[in-house]
């Protein structure tokens, strides 16, 4: 396989040669691609595009190919044997935390790991502590709550979070009680 360009040199590079590597790149990657899915660990992951795609679309560049493919080959999780390595890893770190019921299984982890990145996605510029997200997901398993609604109840509180701030403590001294938030959430939906 070929040195990785850095991107100075992908920028400065004759579009002839971005070609020629970015092809030879797709090749392996989409293998690596093949090799994942058929050991349990595609987790739906798309073929990189041929060069004729990419000129069809004209939405992405040869230098913007390039550096993705190389970015995916730099991956150690984009071998099985690295794959394995981050999901035992992984089952390990969130057992230690008390989380090892929700990574039982490589789907359990998939799972976890798009809910965790559908929260930094949609709720990057507030604060949520990942342990609570997690203490959410754990409790929505133990419930029977599937992962879709658990996002859809966590954008119906990340969005009135601002009228929670608000709230005063009631009059037993707590500052929400759990018939209160449940009040609050019937209110909002």
């Amino acid at each position: 396989m070929r040195e990785f360009l850095k991107q100075s040199q992908i920028r400065t590079a004759p579009e002839s040669t971005l070609r020629k590597m970015y092809s030879e790149f797709r090749s392996i990657a989409n293998k690596r691609i093949q090799r994942l899915t058929a050991a349990g660990y595609g987790k739906s992951r798309s073929m990189f595009p041929t060069i004729q795609q990419i000129k069809d679309t004209d939405k992405i560049d040869m230098a913007t190919a390039l550096a993705d493919v190389q970015k995916f080959l730099r991956s150690p999780r984009t071998t099985v044997t690295g794959q394995k390595r981050f999901m035992n890893e992984f089952r390990e770190t969130m057992s230690e935390k008390g989380y090892g019921d929700l990574v039982e299984t490589n789907e359990d982890i998939n799972q976890m790991i798009d809910y965790m990145d559908y929260l930094r996605e949609q709720y990057s510029e507030k604060l949520f502590d990942s342990g609570d997200a997690l203490d959410v997901l754990q409790q929505g398993q133990r419930l029977n709550i599937p992962a879709d609604k658990l996002k859809e109840n966590f954008d119906l509180f990340a969005s009135n979070l601002d009228k929670m701030e608000k709230l005063r403590r009631s009059p037993g001294g707590k500052e929400f009680s759990q018939s209160r938030i449940d009040k609050l959430i019937k209110k909002w939906s």
